[in-house]
């Protein structure tokens, strides 16, 4: 079985599961505030945070892309 990276990227970009990295970075409030936010309007939540302008390029990479990565990395550990 071979995952679909840029698939499983795209996944992860729509996923609200990275409100939790985020709350550590701009507080719970504001997390869970962009976090419903994006669910409402059916957006990325990268895209959300990017749009509000709470964090900067490098901290938005690092919580998204450093999620991707992470996930790349998993899938190439074989599954039994």
């Amino acid at each position: 079985m071979t995952a679909d990276v840029e698939r499983c990227k795209a996944l992860l970009d729509q996923s609200l599961v990275l409100t939790t990295p985020l709350a550590r970075l701009i507080g719970y409030s504001t997390a869970a505030s962009l976090s419903k936010k994006a669910l409402a309007e059916n957006r990325a939540l990268r895209d959300v945070v990017e749009e509000d302008g709470v964090l900067g390029q490098t901290d938005l990479d690092r919580v998204f892309d450093g999620a991707a990565a992470f996930a790349q990395a998993a899938t190439k550990q074989s599954v039994l």
